[in-house]
C-alpha cells in the first residue's frame, strides 16, 4: 500500500531593491611633443627647414589604444596642409612619411623633416585621436 502526502511550505519573497550600478574609466591624458635628434630628445622650440624633427603623440594607458588621425598643419593666417587622414594615413610622404605605433597602440611617431609655409616663421600642427578599448577589437577603428 502506498501513501502519498503533500507537503507544502509558504515563503514570502519581496522584489530585490533595484541598485544603480556606475563604472567609469578614467581617460588617458595624451600629450603631443616635438623632439630633436630622436623620439626622446630634447623638445623642438625653433628648427631650420630640413632638420630632422620627431612628432611624437603619447596617450598613456591600460585600458584604451589610440588612432591618430585628421593631421594638418596651419600657418596662422589661414593656410592648412593636411598630413595624416580621417583614416590615420600619411596624405604626403615627404612632409609626413611614415606612422609608427608601439605594441599596444599608445604610443606614435613620426620622423619627419622641417618645412615650412611661404615668407612664415611658425607653423602650428593638429591632430585627432580616436581611442578604443584595448579588449575590444581595435581593428575596426579606422572605419
Amino acid at each position: 500500500m502506498e501513501i502519498e502526502k503533500q507537503h507544502s511550505v509558504e515563503i514570502g519573497v519581496s522584489d530585490i531593491s533595484p541598485t544603480m550600478l556606475t563604472q567609469t574609466s578614467q581617460l588617458p591624458k595624451c600629450e603631443y611633443s616635438i623632439h630633436k635628434d630622436s623620439p626622446h630628445g630634447a623638445l623642438a622650440k625653433f628648427a631650420k627647414v630640413g632638420d630632422t624633427l620627431y612628432h611624437v603623440w603619447e596617450c598613456p594607458s591600460a585600458l584604451y589604444s589610440m588612432l591618430l588621425h585628421s593631421c594638418d598643419a596651419t600657418d596662422g593666417s589661414g593656410t592648412t596642409q593636411m598630413v595624416v587622414d580621417e583614416h590615420g594615413c600619411s596624405t604626403d610622404f615627404w612632409l609626413f612619411p611614415q606612422i609608427t605605433y608601439n605594441d599596444d597602440l599608445t604610443v606614435v611617431m613620426v620622423e619627419s623633416q622641417a618645412f615650412n609655409f611661404p615668407d612664415k616663421s611658425s607653423m602650428t600642427f593638429n591632430c585627432q585621436i580616436k581611442l578604443c578599448f584595448k579588449h575590444d577589437d581595435c581593428s575596426e577603428i579606422t572605419k
